[in-house]
């Protein structure tokens, strides 16, 4: 994955629910520093045996030198760790492919 210095970066994420009951899922994420996170929603009811799509939002900075980053994000339910999803983007002043 790559973004543009400044530019939004739209991830779609997937939270699925394989128990019987329905659950609140809390998605957390971990950015370096300079990025900030526009995702509307941070806590996402999903019902026993279904999914629920995400689609996290950042931004990320201004940067002044080409670098690999890595942002993390954890899902929770009842501050128990289910999951956690690295990604590494590349940030730079040139253009990536439209998301």
């Amino acid at each position: 994955m790559a973004v543009k210095f400044g530019d939004r970066l739209d991830v779609p994420l997937s939270i699925h629910n394989g128990g019987e009951f329905s659950r609140e899922v809390t998605l957390t994420v971990t950015l370096p520093e300079g990025w900030s996170d526009k995702t509307k929603y941070s806590i996402y009811p999903v019902r026993a045996h279904e999914i629920y799509p995400v689609r996290a939002v950042l931004v990320a900075p201004q940067a002044e030198r080409p670098r690999w980053e890595e942002i993390t994000w954890k899902a929770n339910v009842a501050e128990k760790e289910l999951g956690s999803l690295t990604m590494r983007v590349y940030i730079s002043g040139e253009g990536a492919l439209p998301q």
